[in-house]
């Protein structure tokens, strides 16, 4: 994976932020691109729940908008590639100085305006949770290898985390967290009475209370 663009930006409170672009495919790193981002704002998040009568919990996905000037065409090989390649293009929006603040997938539905004589491209991004649900989940791991001890190390077993992760390998940011990086990240209460050594304590429980991070 290589960076392609990187714009900056000032927030309202005079913090640097960075939107930085990666083909997903690429491998070898080549000049790193920028152009001036439109507006003031620097991107819009949003967050949507697929069941509104849920108050807490449930899968939140999200999706990200900014727009670039496409000044002196800096954009225009981009957006021919992007139109061609479904989800190979990543987006990671972080402080200069600090961690991610939030990462991505590029859609090819961006929008084209013009500005004072200037074009400018919004471009249109999601967390991922989203194309999860045209993705057939087929679960072919069989219970032996639970009870074998195979799941802790590549998510061979049938506990809770391991399908949770299994489901979100789908998800293309996960290539942001390749080379020994966590995607997930879950803490567990669990009564461990009658647990055999090294089972997964998220398949027998009597009572559990999950969390996980992407």
């Amino acid at each position: 994976m290589i960076k392609i663009f990187e714009f900056n930006f000032l927030d309202i409170y005079n913090k640097e932020y960075r939107i930085s672009i990666y083909d997903s495919e690429g491998t070898t790193q080549g000049e790193i691109k920028t152009a001036k981002i439109y507006g003031q704002d620097g991107f819009v998040l949003n967050y949507e729940k697929e069941n509104i009568d849920i108050v807490q919990g449930g899968i939140v996905k999200s999706d990200v908008a900014f727009s670039i000037v496409n000044e002196n065409g800096v954009l225009d090989n981009f957006l021919k590639d992007l139109q061609i390649y479904e989800n190979r293009y990543l987006v990671d929006i972080n402080p200069s100085i600090g961690f991610s603040f939030w990462r991505g997938i590029m859609l090819n539905d961006y929008i084209t305006f013009d500005d004072s004589k200037l074009q400018v491209v919004k471009f249109n991004c999601t967390d991922g949770l989203g194309l999860l649900q045209n993705i057939d989940y087929t679960d072919d791991i069989s219970k032996l290898d639970s009870t074998t001890m195979q799941f802790d190390s590549d998510a061979y077993g049938n506990g809770l985390i391991d399908v949770i992760s299994r489901a979100l390998s789908f998800n293309p940011v996960t290539k942001f967290f390749e080379g020994g990086y966590n995607y997930i990240y879950y803490t567990a209460d669990y009564i461990s009475e009658d647990m055999l050594n090294d089972w997964d304590a998220l398949v027998y429980t009597k009572d559990k209370n999950l969390s996980y991070q992407i």
